[in-house]
């Protein structure tokens, strides 16, 4: 298939949120390298808003929707979409059957994994654990069986995120927003990186309402549990549990500045433009080369060694330093 002969082209992520906007770039590569193309974005229910915020996604479609059906189902739903191609920026074994039984015309993805090998039409043979590439820039990769070849230099691809702020702030949010110096906080990670201890959010986020700053703390319900009474609650607005995901973009996006792990709320900040402040620790695969935020105002600190009885040894200085240095 010619590249001109690309009209509409499905992008399947159906992980987190962080990977979902790390997967946006791929959307406005398209857009730059194949006018006229239609992009339906492929995700799960949590990570909808994602899609829907993004000025290069067309149209969402919602594994959820097929998640539990039948094999031969899940093939008509994506035979349904009409799509020219299908990016397996995920390779989620049922997408990788159904894709193929639905007879796409084009499909890209890993031959690393057994269950894609065989089931692609375009292959990719690079290593994203190994790679000293960022993860976006590793997504963008999977265009080249197409012919196609993006920039993968961040100051490039960070303009291809497409990312708008919802206007979907409750009043709380609102409220918060009124003052003109806003943090916000989210110190759980789902996982997903080295957790900076909750002690020292809890030390910068008082030493930042000393300073004048207005802060809030973001949180899902289970981790909002999980923080129990380590934080001071009197002295931070708890948006723990509260918020939908488009209405913590709405708060993100309004906001002055976020400090997180490797997150997506990291992520999200960093894709809607405002001081995005990355705390990693040294290891790979889940150091800053592979994972830092991306964006006009996006910064990180590296742990200058590797966590030791899983501690990230950065310190709550070296925080307030560089928010100072960036923001104020």
């Amino acid at each position: 298939m010619r590249t001109s002969d690309l009209k509409h082209v499905v992008i399947s992520r159906t992980d987190g949120i962080g990977d979902a906007v790390l997967t946006l770039p791929v959307a406005g590569a398209l857009k730059q390298l194949v006018p006229g193309v239609r992009i339906t974005f492929l995700g799960r229910s949590y990570t909808r808003a994602v899609a829907d915020a993004c000025a290069h996604v067309d149209a969402f479609a919602n594994w959820d929707d097929a998640a539990s059906l039948s094999p031969a189902a899940q093939a008509d739903f994506l035979r349904g979409l009409k799509a020219d191609a299908l990016i397996h920026a995920f390779p989620r074994k049922e997408v990788v059957v159904a894709a193929q039984a639905a007879a796409i015309p084009v499909t890209v993805g890993t031959a690393r994994r057994w269950h894609s090998l065989l089931r692609v039409t375009h292959r990719t043979w690079f290593s994203r654990k190994n790679s000293m590439l960022h993860e976006a820039a590793l997504n963008l990769k999977l265009l080249e069986p197409l012919k196609l070849h993006p920039s993968l230099n961040p100051l490039v691809f960070g303009g291809w995120m497409g990312m708008r702020t919802p206007n979907a702030l409750t009043p709380e949010a609102r409220n918060f927003l009124v003052h003109p110096k806003t943090l916000l906080l989210h110190p759980l990670s789902h996982g997903s990186a080295v957790e900076w201890p909750v002690e020292r959010f809890a030390d910068l986020a008082s030493r930042m309402t000393d300073a004048g700053w207005s802060v809030g703390i973001t949180a899902t319900a289970a981790e909002r549990e999980r923080l129990g009474d380590r934080l001071p609650w009197e002295r931070v607005t708890d948006f723990g549990g509260k918020l939908t995901l488009e209405q913590l973009m709405a708060l993100i996006g309004n906001s002055t500045a976020l400090v997180a792990g490797s997150t997506g709320p990291l992520h999200l900040a960093a894709a809607l433009g405002i001081h995005a402040v990355g705390l990693y620790a040294p290891v790979r695969p889940i150091f800053a080369t592979r994972w830092m935020p991306i964006g006009t105002h996006a910064h990180f600190i590296e742990a200058n060694q590797a966590p030791v009885n899983g501690v990230l040894d950065i310190s709550v200085d070296q925080v307030v330093d560089l928010l100072n240095e960036k923001v104020c």
